[in-house]
């Protein structure tokens, strides 16, 4: 066997010819490089799903709102096995239009919990849901998100009873966002809570989402529109006395021009 090295071949008479090697380059695998959130922590716009709660006020013209703004759902009923995985599901799985990169529900925590005591999720009616959620919930220990289980949930302790919740979810989204962009986000959030209120059981429907950076963009966009509106009006006031006075349509709009310049 003849090969490529220090030492010569020296038995020629046996030498037998097995073809020629060809070695490739070793080539290394192609990775898809994996992208992170691009916004960082402090920065991320934040917006809560709430769960088991109708809003029944309004807003008036004049004057200020009489009565409760909100009031518990009648409808709402977590002891529905059905209804605890629509609810999961809703604070724990997002699309990727939706640009949820962190999710604080205290469902989630509540299952785990269930797993370790060898405990079927979701909690069926006679293994009584309630009582098991109410003992989580008020333990010394149990914390959400660095916060208390309890901050999250509204419960009856004579019940006990579940009444409602709300889940806390970060987007990699920036609060420095144009309003526009956040009004964007916004209806894509209305949208997602639209198909899951139209899609899942009736004992798990009404859920809403809230922000206070909507508000913000909401306010914003009402005070630019207003003002572009305000300005219109002024300036076809300014057109229309002008023509009126001096009969001369170039003239008014010269005037109109030297108005919007300063």
């Amino acid at each position: 066997l003849c090969y490529c090295g220090v030492l010569p071949c020296m038995a020629s008479n046996i030498t037998q010819t097995r073809g020629t090697f060809d070695f490739e380059g070793r080539r290394l695998q192609q990775v898809a490089p994996t992208i992170g959130p691009s916004v960082r922590i402090s920065d991320r716009l934040g917006l809560e799903i709430v769960y088991g709660i109708d809003m029944v006020g309004s807003h008036r013209l004049l004057g200020e709102f009489q009565g409760p703004a909100s009031a518990f759902s009648k409808t709402f009923a977590l002891e529905d096995p059905w209804a605890q995985r629509q609810a999961l599901q809703l604070c724990t799985e997002f699309p990727p239009e939706l640009r949820a990169v962190t999710s604080t529900c205290w469902l989630k925590n509540f299952k785990d919990s269930l797993d370790e005591e060898s405990v079927d999720w979701p909690v069926r009616q006679e293994l009584g849901f309630h009582e098991r959620a109410y003992a989580f919930i008020t333990k010394a220990y149990s914390t959400v998100g660095g916060y208390p289980t309890s901050s999250y949930v509204w419960i009856d302790q004579a019940g006990p009873r579940v009444y409602a919740f709300y889940a806390s979810i970060k987007l990699d989204f920036s609060t420095r966002a144009s309003a526009a962009e956040k009004l964007k986000m916004m209806e894509a959030w209305d949208s997602h809570l639209e198909a899951f209120n139209r899609d899942s059981e009736i004992s798990v429907r009404g859920a809403w989402q809230t922000s206070g950076q909507w508000v913000t963009a909401e306010a914003e966009k009402i005070i630019v529109d207003s003002t572009v509106v305000t300005l219109c009006i002024a300036m076809g006031c300014v057109l229309a006395g002008v023509v009126l006075f001096t009969r001369s349509l170039l003239l008014a709009t010269l005037i109109n021009g030297v108005v919007l310049a300063v």
